[in-house]
């Protein structure tokens, strides 16, 4: 999506617009399943924060797909697709 047109002038400026950390203790109190995928080489967002994720919150599955970056999803449809599908059928 950040290749089309004036996407990543939109991009920027809704990062410039946000309050980083400002809910970050909420994160903690989220009672349901939950699943955290990432990409090992996000140059955007550091696998780090995922990491942070599963810890915080309690029960959560962390997937970190070591070779792709910032849009797992779209770097690789196909094996986050069967990530999510295992999860769901794991519930």
């Amino acid at each position: 999506m950040t290749v089309r047109a004036g996407n990543r002038r939109a991009l920027a400026r809704r990062f410039s617009q946000m309050n980083f950390g400002a809910d970050a203790g909420r994160i903690a109190q989220l009672r349901l399943p939950t699943l955290v995928l990432w990409g090992g080489r996000d140059r955007l967002i550091p696998p780090g924060n995922a990491e942070r994720f599963h810890h915080d919150i309690a029960g959560s599955r962390l997937v970190i797909f070591p070779d792709l970056g910032h849009v797992p999803h779209e770097e690789d449809p196909g094996r986050t697709a069967a990530a999510v599908i295992d999860f769901l059928q794991a519930r």
